[in-house]
């Protein structure tokens, strides 16, 4: 009998595999029952979509609120968003016909919205990747969302994002803006004492064990991110050892770095001089609070603030960067977290 691996990297296997969120999941579950709409975010593969799932296991279970789910991340236009909701809405609703939504992509949307809200149940909508409507040739995507959903009584959102940057002008003018009544709830890292019991508990239901000074260097080195721990700790579960110590993580970790090496050469390719070194002097620092300021631009020779600063919007929007905040201070981070330690290793 095959061995069942407890670190999931690929999707959402249940609660069973899921760790820490707790509090997360008790708000947008509490919003949600207060008719508050929740902005989600956090950097790629941090957990959203599990979360999501999580939380919406739990509505399922008290039969009050019905749940509907889709990601918009390869949807190129509203047409392809409207098709993407219109397919999760039947698989929530197989019973009912609607075959009149054909006048325009905007006129179907707002109606596959009032045709929901006229059920008199309670519906709460997780858009998934929602910062691809930035990306969306139609220019009057905020009029069409804010048309769709403002006068909604029985149906509210989760809106989960993974670019700060992407989303930034959704907010810049308020009259445009369709976040109203909203919770913004942005995911970090799982705390650190939660994952190692998790990952503590897992290796030893299977009758093997793993160091503390080895789960500390797992959790340091993927700064608990969601999907890079899961990944170091689902290798580390397949290699089969009995016992596994902080020589056996280090081991792995370079194994890791050196499969990916090649792509990691791409990016430098396909990255501007200025732009590669500015991800670079990003990931040495691990997280950097004043790109643009003097002692940073000396200490690792990258330039002027001016170009500094058109280098790091050019990596934010390629999504090689990500921004977040901590203690209300804002800061930038290498989004990819094998990539950054990769880059932190070279001279």
């Amino acid at each position: 009998m095959e061995l069942v691996n407890p670190f999931k990297t690929d999707a959402y296997y249940g609660q069973d595999f899921f760790c820490g969120r707790q509090d997360e999941s008790v708000r947008i579950i509490k919003q949600a029952h207060a008719k508050v709409n929740t902005i989600l975010l956090g950097a790629h593969r941090i957990g959203k979509t599990s979360l999501i799932n999580y939380v919406f296991g739990k509505l399922k279970a008290e039969k009050e609120i019905t749940c509907i789910y889709f990601d918009i991340q390869h949807t190129e236009n509203i047409g392809e968003f409207v098709q993407c909701f219109y397919g999760a809405m039947s698989n929530e609703f197989p019973e009912k016909n609607r075959s009149d939504f054909s006048k325009s992509a905007e006129y179907s949307l707002v109606n596959l919205f009032d045709f929901l809200d006229k059920l008199e149940i309670r519906i709460l909508i997780a858009i998934d990747e929602f910062q691809q409507i930035n990306r969306y040739p139609e220019k009057n995507i905020l009029t069409v969302l804010r048309q769709a959903t403002q006068k909604l009584r029985n149906v509210n959102f989760i809106f989960s994002c993974g670019s700060e940057y992407l989303l930034n002008n959704f907010f810049d003018d308020g009259k445009e803006s369709v976040f109203t009544n909203f919770d913004l709830l942005q995911l970090s890292g799982i705390k650190k004492t939660i994952y190692s019991d998790f990952i503590f508990s897992n290796f030893e239901k299977h009758k093997r064990s793993i160091s503390k000074e080895a789960i500390d260097f797992i959790l340091n080195w993927s700064r608990s991110h969601t999907y890079y721990t899961q990944v170091l700790c689902n290798r580390m579960f397949a290699s089969y050892r009995d016992s596994i110590d902080i020589e056996d993580v280090h081991e792995e970790c370079g194994r890791i770095l050196q499969e990916n090496e090649s792509n990691y050469f791409i990016y430098r390719n396909l990255l501007s001089p200025v732009q590669w070194l500015l991800l670079k002097a990003i990931a040495k620092e691990e997280k950097v609070y004043h790109p643009t300021a003097k002692q940073f631009l000396m200490q690792h020779k990258i330039g002027t603030p001016a170009n500094i600063q058109r280098a790091l919007d050019a990596l934010l929007s390629k999504e090689m960067v990500f921004a977040a905040h901590d203690d209300n201070k804002r800061y930038y981070q290498v989004y990819d977290c094998f990539l950054s330690r990769w880059l932190e290793n070279l001279d």
